[in-house]
């Protein structure tokens, strides 16, 4: 009998075992089968990052369907009011190349052609029809400015060793004993950071306009030039950044060939959509610790948009906001194949968060703050509610999602106490995505200094498109107008030089169509 009852303690402490490894293997296969959906949908499925709504299944949703969370740096969310194409409304080609140069080309008959086919006399002329009007590209030429100096001497001098001579002055060229001028530099600009083209492209470009210039050469002009004017506006720029009391950060890997580490970062920090002195910078640096942003936003206080990364978390007197989109991102990764289980719920429970968001957007931020202690108050606790209430064991897509919501949630919540922050770091992400774009084009910067200056330029470039102007009529004024200061390149001298100053607006403002 001893025996018997000891075969059975065993027999089930086996199948206590068995039992546990099944559990074990099921996650397992549960977490496996997360992944390959996961590749699945990223290789062949939508990049749209959309679920169905449920109307049954959330009550704090009304009869009002909304689409999806403000755009992450993988979607873009399209609202299409209508399905029927629209009549376009007359005359508007006319309008679009009215203000155009316009060449009139007259079609008439020849002397023989005029003979009347009936009787043979000559046709009189009695008048014309205007039968189309089209646009035509005239391709990019060089002209060359060539300076010349006029010199003056008073004839009613005698003539001797001190005679007097005085030479017209001369504006001061951007590089001396150089092809470089304002409008050359400011297109390299303009095609490699605004239309991501790289130098070895642009050199062969450069050469059927006419001018022969090496990618080496165009190189060196941008980190000379950068450096030497363009630097101290940054600084002047990010003196003017620390002063905000609400910023967004981001930073993205970047390969430099001479550093010694294989990744190094561009860090961006910007201002608010809502800042009447908008700033976008984008810093160079081999790492990507907390000793970047802490040194880097020094003197700042107040709150940082920025995700869950850790470097962002213990800078010293900085509250962090952390980005709603991120998790909803996580959460419709753990969708996978089940379209109505829990994930797919959390992320129309996050959707409602950003419909009631999107309907706050006009107000000032005084009054953001009452509406959405109204508004979104309810919709917060019930996602606290449901993401408490989810039996998500394990390391699984969602139980991750779960805890990483969870885990930050303070930080996703603390937008709710002050009507200046936003619910989502998307500004952030699209103003990194400008640089993702060019990276893919250009790969890597050769040099420290090189890369240092790329955070430079797309600074200024993105700076100036945030405050209305041609990056590249400001990059022209810039490098027409800096040579002149000399080396006296304070802040007091380069404060008429910034964006938002009022002649710069009125000489570098873009053009906008109507």
């Amino acid at each position: 009998m001893g025996n018997l009852d000891e075969t059975l303690k065993i027999m089930a402490q086996n199948n206590e075992q068995l039992i546990a490894e099944n559990q074990q293997l099921r996650k397992e296969i549960t977490a496996l089968r997360e992944q390959v959906a996961e590749m699945n949908r990223r290789l062949f499925g939508r990049s749209k990052e959309t679920v169905k709504e449920n109307k049954d299944q959330l009550a704090l949703f009304d009869d009002q369907l909304f689409s999806v969370a403000e755009t992450t740096e993988e979607e873009t969310v399209q609202v299409i009011e209508s399905h029927e194409r629209k009549r376009r409304p007359k005359g508007k080609k006319a309008s679009l190349i009215k203000d155009l140069k316009a060449n009139n080309i007259h079609y008439e008959l020849t002397d023989e052609a005029r003979f009347c086919p009936c009787c043979s006399e000559t046709m009189s002329h009695i008048g014309q029809t205007v039968i189309r009007e089209e646009p035509i590209f005239i391709p990019g030429h060089f002209e060359k400015n060539v300076h010349i100096q006029h010199a003056y001497k008073c004839h009613y001098c005698p003539e001797d060793e001190t005679t007097t001579i005085v030479k017209a002055p001369v504006p001061r060229p951007l590089l001396n004993n150089s092809l470089a001028s304002a409008t050359v530099v400011a297109e390299i600009i303009h095609q490699k950071y605004e239309l991501a083209i790289p130098l070895y492209r642009q050199e062969n470009d450069w050469k059927t306009y006419g001018l022969e210039m090496t990618r080496k050469t165009m190189s060196n002009w941008l980190i000379t030039i950068g450096q030497r004017y363009l630097e101290p506006i940054y600084h002047v720029l990010q003196s003017q950044l620390i002063k905000e009391k609400v910023l967004h950060a981001d930073e993205t890997p970047l390969t430099v060939l001479d550093s010694k580490k294989t990744k190094n970062y561009l860090w961006l920090f910007q201002t608010t959509e809502r800042s009447k002195k908008p700033v976008i910078l984008y810093h160079h640096n081999e790492y990507r610790s907390a000793a970047v942003p802490t040194n880097f936003l020094k003197g700042f206080t107040g709150y940082l948009h920025c995700d869950a990364y850790v470097a962002y978390s213990n800078i010293p007197n900085i509250r962090t906001v952390r980005c709603l989109s991120h998790a909803r991102r996580k959460f419709f990764e753990a969708i996978g194949t089940n379209k109505k289980g829990k994930a797919a719920e959390a992320v129309r429970h996050i959707d409602s968060l950003f419909r009631l968001e999107r309907g706050l957007r006009g107000y000032s931020d005084k009054k953001r703050y009452f509406l959405r202690k109204r508004q979104l108050k309810t919709a917060w606790k019930q996602l606290y509610t449901f993401l408490r209430n989810c039996q998500a064991l394990g390391r699984g897509k969602l139980a991750n999602a779960i805890n990483y919501t969870l885990g930050h949630w303070k930080d996703f919540t603390r937008m709710m106490n002050d009507g200046r922050l936003e619910l989502s770091n998307n500004l952030a992400e699209r103003s990194i995505k400008k640089v993702v774009i060019g990276r893919k084009n250009f790969l890597f910067s050769k040099s420290i200094p090189g890369a240092k200056v790329t955070g430079i330029i797309y600074s200024l470039v993105e700076t100036a498109k945030a405050n209305g102007l041609s990056p590249r009529k400001y990059f022209t004024y810039l490098f027409n107008e800096l040579p002149q200061l000399g080396d006296f390149l304070s802040q007091e001298s380069l404060a008429k030089f910034l964006p938002w100053d009022p002649k710069v607006q009125l000489l570098c403002a873009e053009i906008k169509s109507k």
